[in-house]
């Protein structure tokens, strides 16, 4: 969720234009954004405030962006209300960093749960935006991203905000405040599916 936030900021040039297109302008967005919706939660619940946040009062609605970026790094009560309409059996969910930094795994998962033979696998766990052969899948635009640095999550993730023009790595200040914001909905959703990996604890 920190990662998608941060990456949302350099990827969307109005959040820039409001808060400067610098590091100052990320922590600056940062802080604002989750104190608004922490705000909110004290008013009316984490539920309320992800799924209604503009709605519930005219302070809400004046947030810029109605904390839209915030609001979809926290995944819990979304995922609850599907569990509460679906057997869990029923319900897959994968992280971007399994998917490219451990792709045979993650696809052993997806193809056990759609009951789907794996003799794709090849093609599957190939890097992102190649086939099996190697050929590109991905337009031009795409592939300088996908490729470099081996295609990890880390890597994807820097390459992604660095063609947007953004700093990596996040300043350390600014990653407290996010992964501060987000650890309690990241405990939840983890609860949700009985993986501690989705509380995305760093070492």
């Amino acid at each position: 969720p920190s990662e998608r936030f941060e990456a949302s900021f350099w990827l969307h040039k109005h959040y820039q234009g409001r808060y400067g297109g610098t590091p100052d302008g990320l922590h600056k967005f940062a802080e604002e954004q989750t104190a608004a919706f922490t705000r909110c939660q004290a008013r009316y619940g984490g539920r309320r405030c992800a799924f209604y946040f503009e709605l519930l009062d005219a302070d809400n609605s004046d947030v810029f962006f109605h904390c839209d970026q915030v609001i979809r790094g926290i995944y819990a009560p979304f995922l609850a209300d599907w569990l509460s309409a679906f057997p869990p059996s029923s319900i897959r969910v994968l992280r971007a960093e399994d998917l490219l930094d451990r792709p045979s795994a993650a696809w052993a998962s997806l193809t056990s749960f759609l009951g789907a033979s794996a003799a794709g696998a090849s093609s599957a766990t190939a890097h992102p935006g190649q086939n099996a052969a190697g050929r590109g899948t991905q337009t031009s635009a795409q592939a300088p991203l996908l490729h470099s640095h081996n295609a990890s999550y880390a890597g994807y993730h820097a390459a992604m905000v660095e063609a947007a023009g953004g700093t990596t790595p996040m300043a350390s200040r600014t990653r407290i405040v996010l992964d501060a914001f987000y650890a309690p909905f990241n405990r939840e959703l983890a609860a949700l599916l009985g993986e501690d990996k989705f509380r995305w604890q760093r070492p």
